[in-house]
C-alpha cells in the first residue's frame, strides 16, 4: 500500500512538470503546509527525479539545499540523486562530500550510490580512484552489479587501456556477474578503436554463445574497427548480417562504410554510399563530409570534392582548415585557368579568398561575423572560419543571383 503511495505521488508530481512551469511548480511545492500539506522526504525525491530527468541540475541541487533548510531529513535515494546532480555539473569534489556524509547521518551507501560516484571519477579520468571505490563495495558489504563494472570497462577504452577493461571484464566474469549487451559493445568498440578488430569478432561470437542479444551498436562498432584496418569486404559482409537480425543501418554505419572506402582510395564507392546514407534518411555529420571532400582531392576530383562542400554548407557545416588547405594547394597545382573551369557556379573568387585569408587579409570578414553579434576568434581559427564564410556567401549570392538579386562579396569591400 505504501508502494503504490510513492508511486500515486511520483505520478502527481510528473504530470505536474507537464502543465505548469518547473519555477511555479517550485514555489507552489513550498507552499504545501499553507494549505495543511507537510512534503515528505518521498514527495520531495519524485521532485528531485523529474527536475534531474529535464536536466535541471541547477534547480535540483537548490532544491536540496531548501530540503535542509526545511529540516526534511534525507535517505539514500535523495543523496544518490544529490551526488548524480553534483557529477553532472562536474562538481565530482562536492559529490565526494556527499557520500563521505553520509556515514554521519547513518545512512548506508547502496550500489546506487557506488556506481553514481564511479561514474563521476571515470568521467574525470580518474580510474585508479574508480578501482579503489569498486573495491570498497566489496569490503563494505555491497556487491557490485553489471552497472559497476560496465561503467569501469567504458572509463577505461575511453582512455585506450583495453588491457585494463579486459581485466575488468574477466573479474566479472569470475564473481557471476553476466556481462550484458552494453558489456559486450563497449568493450567490442574499445577493441576496434585501438585496431584490434579480430578481437572484437570474437567477443561477438561470444555473444551468441551465452544468448546476449546483439543491437545496432554492436554492428556499428564491428563495422568501424573493419573499415578503420581496411578491410572493407569483411565489414559489407557484416552489414548483410543487419538483415538477418531485423536491424537497419543507420549513420554510424553508413560513416564507418565511407571512411573504410576513403582508406582505400575509393572516393567513387564512398559517394555511392553517401548517396545511399541520404536515400536512408540518414544524415552525415562533419566528420564524414571532412573525409569525403579528402578522399575526392587526394584522388584528383575536384568536381566531387566541391559537389560535396556544396552540400556541407547546404546543412550549415564548415569544413575543417585542413580540408580547406587541401582543396587550395590542389587548384593551386591546377593553375588559375584550370582551376576556374573545375569550381561550379558561384566559386569564381574562392582562389583569391583562400589566398587572402591563409595569409591575413580576411579582416573584412572577420568584421561581418563581429557585426552578426558572434564572439571574436583570435589565431588560426579566424582564418578556417574566414575562409569558410567567404565560401559560403559566394555561394548564398549565386543562389540569390538565381532569383534576380545582384550581389556579390567583391562589391561590397
Amino acid at each position: 500500500m505504501f508502494k503504490l503511495f510513492l508511486s500515486l505521488i511520483e505520478s502527481i508530481v510528473k504530470t505536474l512538470f507537464l502543465w505548469i512551469s518547473v519555477h511555479q511548480l517550485h514555489i507552489h511545492f513550498f507552499h504545501m503546509k499553507d494549505y495543511g500539506f507537510f512534503p515528505t522526504v518521498e514527495s520531495c525525491n519524485a521532485y528531485l527525479s523529474s527536475l534531474l530527468d529535464l536536466h535541471r541540475v541547477d534547480i535540483a541541487l537548490g532544491f536540496h539545499k531548501e530540503m535542509c533548510r526545511c529540516r526534511i531529513s534525507p535517505n539514500v535515494y535523495t543523496l544518490n540523486m544529490v551526488m548524480s546532480a553534483f557529477c553532472k555539473s562536474g562538481k565530482l569534489d562536492k559529490a565526494v562530500k556527499v557520500f563521505e556524509e553520509m556515514q554521519n547521518l547513518r545512512i548506508s551507501p547502496n550500489d546506487t550510490s557506488y556506481n553514481t560516484l564511479i561514474t563521476g571519477y571515470c568521467r574525470k579520468g580518474l580510474l585508479n580512484s574508480a578501482v579503489k571505490l569498486k573495491n570498497m563495495m566489496r569490503e563494505r558489504g555491497v556487491e557490485a552489479n553489471v552497472v559497476t563494472f560496465n561503467t569501469l570497462i567504458d572509463g577505461f577504452c575511453k582512455e585506450g587501456k583495453i588491457r585494463e577493461a579486459s581485466k575488468v571484464f574477466s573479474e566479472m566474469k569470475v564473481l557471476n556477474v553476466p556481462p550484458n549487451t552494453i558489456t559486450y559493445n563497449t568493450l567490442i568498440n574499445g577493441y576496434s578503436q585501438v585496431g584490434n578488430s579480430e578481437m572484437g569478432s570474437r567477443l561477438y561470437e561470444e555473444m551468441s554463445w551465452n544468448g546476449v542479444k546483439t543491437d545496432i551498436l554492436t554492428y556499428d562498432a564491428l563495422i568501424s574497427g573493419l573499415c578503420n584496418e581496411g578491410k572493407t569486404k569483411k565489414a559489407t559482409y557484416m552489414v548483410k548480417e543487419l538483415d538477418k537480425v531485423n536491424l537497419f543501418p543507420n549513420a554510424s554505419t553508413f560513416s564507418a562504410l565511407i571512411i573504410g572506402q576513403c582508406m582505400r582510395n575509393n572516393s567513387d564507392c564512398a559517394f555511392q554510399l553517401y548517396k545511399s546514407m541520404l536515400r536512408s534518411g540518414c544524415h552525415p555529420n562533419k566528420q564524414t563530409f571532412n573525409i569525403l571532400i579528402s578522399a575526392f582531392c587526394k584522388n584528383d576530383d575536384y568536381e566531387g570534392a566541391f559537389t560535396v562542400l556544396i552540400e556541407m554548407f547546404e546543412r550549415c557545416m564548415a569544413p575543417e582548415s585542413d580540408v580547406l588547405l587541401e582543396i587550395y594547394h590542389g587548384l593551386c597545382l591546377r593553375g588559375k585557368d584550370q582551376a576556374r573551369n573545375i569550381m561550379p557556379e558561384g566559386f569564381e573568387l574562392v582562389l583569391w579568398l583562400l589566398v587572402a585569408t591563409l595569409h591575413g587579409g580576411a579582416q573584412f570578414w572577420i568584421l561581418i561575423y563581429a557585426c552578426v553579434g558572434s564572439v571574436a576568434i583570435y589565431g588560426p581559427e579566424v582564418l578556417q572560419f574566414s575562409a569558410f564564410l567567404y565560401l559560403f556567401m559566394n555561394y548564398f549570392f549565386w543562389k540569390c543571383s538565381k532569383f534576380g538579386v545582384s550581389s556579390s562579396p567583391s562589391q561590397l569591400q
